[in-house]
């Protein structure tokens, strides 16, 4: 209670796990402050860039086992929306360059919510309208959601499942 008092949080859900089992799991303040609906151990909440190193994971389960290839462009792994080159050969983007943000992927980022009334594009649309390499792959470090946008999607072609499937499945 009183991390979240000093941080201005409104709750803080918790929990300790051992070889895979949930030994505790707690939850602390509101879900939803203004009508008043507690936080809970199932409390969805936005992890943000948190999210890379669990992606990162995740795709490590799939080089591991073959069924991705690191060194491979990642438009090998996409559907019909495909990386563009501007300033560098998409051919250069390789899985590893995605996952180390040097591929040439920008920035972008774009956030949807379910109270907005539109559904969010599909991975192919958004690939096909913001996959463009925009330096040099292999040159510099660019942080770009983007790529892991794209990462999460190379998890769900390449296994056959959605990311929440198989991230609950395999991690």
């Amino acid at each position: 209670q009183q991390i979240m008092e000093a941080r201005d949080l409104p709750s803080v859900s918790v929990a300790v796990s051992k070889d895979s089992d949930v030994l505790w799991e707690e939850a602390f303040g509101w879900a939803n402050l203004e009508r008043r609906i507690p936080a809970s151990p199932h409390t969805m909440y936005s992890l943000a860039s948190i999210s890379k190193p669990i992606t990162a994971t995740g795709l490590a389960v799939l080089i591991e086992r073959g069924i991705v290839g690191l060194d491979l462009p990642v438009d090998e792994y996409l559907g019909i929306g495909r990386l563009r080159g501007f300033a560098g050969d998409a051919a250069h983007a390789t899985v590893r360059r995605v996952l180390a943000h040097t591929a040439g992927l920008p920035l972008h980022y774009q956030f949807f919510y379910e109270t907005e009334g539109y559904a969010p594009p599909t991975m192919d649309e958004t690939i096909a309208r913001y996959g463009i390499v925009t330096s040099v792959p292999g040159e510099e470090f660019q942080y770009s959601n983007i790529g892991f946008g794209i990462l999460d999607y190379v998890i769900e072609r390449a296994s056959g499942s959605s990311y929440t499937d198989f991230m609950r499945r395999e991690l």
